[in-house]
Parts: structure tokens; sequence; C-alpha cells
């Protein structure tokens, strides 16, 4: 996911089309995944046919109807986003509820990649025994992948048959370390490509062990003593707690920042105020409300909300949330989603300006 956020986060184009559904991760319902999909391709496809560049338009309409015939629904989780225009065709699934709908526009829809970032308790679980290692990555409480390549890793050489040597506590305690650090380094090259949180999931002795040689244990959110051979959702469903807790706390922290930043002047909450801002490049912080959707026009730089219905009209913007998601972060701001209700007060989005 994260890959696929670097690679079209910046491309532009006329037709930019963008398809995102809620799916179903178990049969037999993910068969109505195909329906709904097969509606919304019908939709971006009448409303790519209305496009002047009639020779663009039907590249990017043969494009999806390839794409959408590649997906197989039975692999699909909670939710399910197309990205098409010209010069790529790609798919992701995510771990998060969406709100079904088609957007063209001269960019692609990121708003929910990041959101799903931001939001999807995502963590890997690191699976320790004395001589084997195992990788989970989960999210929002489900298995995501056991990864491989590679792990799974098990010690075959760095131990010793000689009953002598194996009695030598130091030595039997030089190849433990040697293991560890052999499955410390394999787990921080996947980390660099995809930092997560990370949870350990062994007995005492063995994460204290691995703790000790570990050069990344700030990135360890918590602990958990599992069998080793116990299935990975069956890891997952027993530590998934430490995650929640963690991911509580760390929202929380991040609320905070906005109350204290009400009394210092670098805080905007009306939507143009806000636009403004972000298109200045001020933005440190958005605030959005997990949800909030608006179509909307500009009007001599101002924001004019417009109804889903008229959102096909050529200058409408189909989420004009998105767009503040991505020129923010085009800027090197962030965004925090928060559920809950946390920004009813302020309707939905606030703002932290740098200055």
């Amino acid at each position: 996911m994260n890959n696929i956020l670097k690679e079209i986060k910046d491309l532009r184009g006329k037709m930019c089309v963008s398809i995102i559904l809620n799916t179903h991760h178990t049969h037999p319902d993910s068969q109505k995944d195909a329906i709904l999909l097969s509606n919304l391709q019908k939709e971006a496809i009448d409303r790519l046919s209305l496009e002047p560049d009639k020779k663009a338009a039907k590249k990017i309409i043969d494009q999806l109807k390839e794409l959408v015939e590649e997906i197989d629904h039975r692999h699909n989780t909670e939710s399910l986003v197309l990205f098409v225009n010209e010069d790529i065709a790609k798919y992701t699934r995510l771990p998060i509820a969406v709100n079904n709908r088609v957007i063209i526009d001269e960019s692609f829809a990121t708003r929910d990649l990041i959101r799903s970032l931001h939001t999807q308790q995502a963590y890997y679980t690191l699976v320790l025994g004395q001589d084997r290692a195992r990788l989970i990555e989960a999210a929002n409480g489900r298995v995501t992948e056991e990864l491989g390549r590679p792990f799974p890793i098990i010690n075959y050489s760095l131990f010793t048959t000689n009953a002598t040597a194996g009695s030598n506590a130091t030595r039997v305690g030089n190849y433990q370390k040697e293991f560890f650090s052999r499955v410390d380094k394999a787990l921080w090259a996947i980390w660099r490509e995809n930092p997560l949180p990370i949870v350990i999931s062994a007995d005492e002795k063995n994460t204290a062990y691995f703790k000790n040689i570990s050069e990344h244990t700030e990135f360890i959110i918590g602990t958990h003593n599992d069998s080793f051979d116990k299935s990975a959702q069956h890891i997952i469903d027993a530590n998934k707690y430490i995650v929640e807790e963690y991911t509580h706390k760390n929202n929380e922290k991040r609320l905070s920042e906005l109350k204290e930043a009400l009394n210092t002047g670098k805080f905007l909450v009306d939507i143009n105020d806000i636009w403004s801002a972000i298109e200045q490049g001020k933005g440190k912080t958005l605030f959005v409300q997990n949800g909030y959707y608006q179509s909307a026009e500009i009007i001599d730089g101002k924001i004019h909300p417009v109804s889903t219905s008229d959102a096909s009209r050529e200058s409408i913007i189909d989420d004009i949330i998105d767009e503040m998601v991505e020129i923010n972060a085009d800027f090197g701001g962030d965004t925090v989603f928060i559920s809950d209700g946390g920004l009813e007060k302020f309707k939905g989005l606030a703002l932290i300006t740098r200055y």
C-alpha cells in the first residue's frame, strides 16, 4: 500500500480515474463485490465517454476493463481501490471501510490510502522461538500476510550437535546471539520499506534476549507470549489489544496537539481559510473526521460546496478534502484522521499551521 501511494501520488493527467468501494473478506459475500465494482466501472465509463478527448478516454476505458478482469474477489479485505489513467492501471486492497465512489480528476484520490496508513492499526508481530522466527503483518485485527523471504528463519547452522559444546552456556549464548542478530537484520530490512509498530510474541526469556540483541527496540510497542506453532490469526487475535492501546494513546496525543493550538493563533477551522493556508504551504497538521467527504467548486479561489448529484460537472472537484490532504502532503504536512466524533465541534475539519 505504501509503495502504490509513492507511485501514484505525484501523477497528473486530465483523466485520473479512482474507483473506491467496500468489499467483503468472506465467501459468499465477496461475490457481491464483483457486482458493485461492475456498477462503478459502468459509471466511470459513462463519465469518460463524455470527455472531449475521445482517444485518451478510450485508452483509459480499455485499461480499466483489463484491470477489473484481473481482480480475484476471493482475496478481498475491507475495501478496494483502483487507479487508472493513460499511463497506469493499478489496484490495492485496504483494511478500512470507505465510501463507494468514482472520482475523475487531474490527480488520483489518495486520501483513503493515506487514511489507511494512519488509522488502520497496522503492525508486525515477530514470533520468536529459540531457533525459529516468523513475521506476520496485520491490520485492524486481521492478518494481512505472513511474510516470506527470508522468513520464516530457521536456525539450521548456528547450533552445535557436540554434547560438550552444547553444555557450554557461553557458547550456546553466542549461537543464540548470532541467530537473533540475523533475525533482527531481516526484520529491519523489511521495516525500512514499510515502517510499522512491532509486537514480539515469545516467552519471557527469548523476548528479553532479543531485546538485548536488537538495535531497533524503540519500535517495539509490546510483548506477548504465545505458542510458536499457532495459526497467524490466532496470534493476532491474542495480541491485538496491545496495538489498540498503542493506537488509542497515539490518537490522544495527536488530539492534545490540536487542543494546545487553540490559543496559539496557529489554528484554523473555516474550510476556505484552511484551503488558502494549505495552498500556501502553511499547513502543519490537517485533522479530518473519518467519513468526511465534500464535492466542491473553486470560484475566484474560494471553495463552494456542492451536492453529490452535481459532482459529475466538469468544473467540480469530487472531493475537496482529498485535494487538501494531497497538497498538504506535497508541502511536507501530515494528516490525522479522527473517529468517534472527536472533531464534531469543528465541523469535521481543522488545521494547525506552521506559523
